[in-house]
């Protein structure tokens, strides 16, 4: 979704913008190419779109040596040196900078919205596991126990926003978040996506003392569990006053504040990009 909605909004103001994608490229066409036919030498820049920058990135990026390489809408770690990968970073987050994803901005992405009434009662749970890039900051193993205590006796149901190999649509996974009355999720696009389509969310930062879902969602004044400081009974809690209450309300506002963010990030990184392609 972000990558589309960058290359979306680049069409008009360069001469030629492919998204190298290996999925289902019903989805995204005309836009999309297969990375299997990319030729560089076709280009003047790559931009990475969305995500972690890390170190396990550079030999991705050493495929790109001959031009400019421009990452936006990216979570930095304390642990990642962005300057030894890309020429040009505008940062989603980081521990001294916030600003904001790109996927929701709802600017022409064909999105799949499921009707409330075709939702089960099960709880669906999405959850990142093991995040690796913030070392002994993450707290999975934790996180996922607090869930599944919390759960316990209900009906549950595993979604990723992960594409599955066997069935690579993104339309399948939107739909898939939103199959339950309510998700809990230590995912920040699996939160952003509920509340986009109006699904009762519990959120829950897996990482000690708080990073992306954190950072993100505080600006949608979304509440935001964290596992490090939290337990299975409060996440049961608002479990049960989601199930009682839906917040229409508050997801009303939220998303509305997800929309008016996401769109803004997204004109600041293209034209963060138009900027860096012209620059000598």
């Amino acid at each position: 979704m972000a990558i589309y909605n960058v290359a979306l909004w680049l069409r008009p103001h360069v001469q030629k913008v492919d998204v190298g994608w290996n999925g289902n490229l019903f989805d995204l066409n005309p836009l999309c190419v297969s990375t299997d036919d990319l030729n560089k030498k076709d280009y003047d820049a790559m931009v990475y779109v969305c995500g972690p920058l890390t170190a396990g990135h550079r030999n991705f990026f050493s495929q790109f040596s001959s031009i400019k390489k421009i990452a936006v809408g990216v979570s930095i770690t304390a642990m990642a040196n962005p300057s030894g990968l890309v020429d040009a970073v505008y940062i989603r987050d980081s521990n001294s900078e916030s600003n904001f994803d790109l996927a929701l901005a709802d600017v022409g992405y064909p999105h799949f919205k499921a009707h409330p009434k075709i939702r089960d009662d099960r709880i669906a749970i999405c959850l990142v596991g093991d995040q690796a890039e913030y070392g002994a900051d993450d707290g999975f193993e934790k996180a996922a126990n607090i869930v599944d205590r919390a759960t316990e006796g209900y009906q549950t149901v595993p979604v990723q926003t992960l594409l599955d190999p066997s069935r690579p649509i993104p339309a399948g996974v939107e739909l898939d978040l939103q199959s339950g009355s309510s998700l809990i999720t230590t995912r920040l696009h699996g939160a952003l996506l509920a509340i986009y389509h109006d699904v009762p969310v519990i959120s829950v930062d897996q990482i000690k003392g708080g990073a992306k879902v954190s950072r993100l969602l505080s600006k949608l004044d979304w509440p935001v569990l964290n596992a490090w400081n939290t337990s299975s009974d409060h996440v049961f809690s608002q479990l049960v006053q989601y199930r009682a209450t839906h917040p229409s309300d508050h997801l009303k506002h939220s998303r509305n504040l997800l929309i008016k963010h996401s769109r803004l990030a997204l004109e600041q990184a293209v034209a963060f990009i138009l900027e860096e392609l012209t620059a000598t």
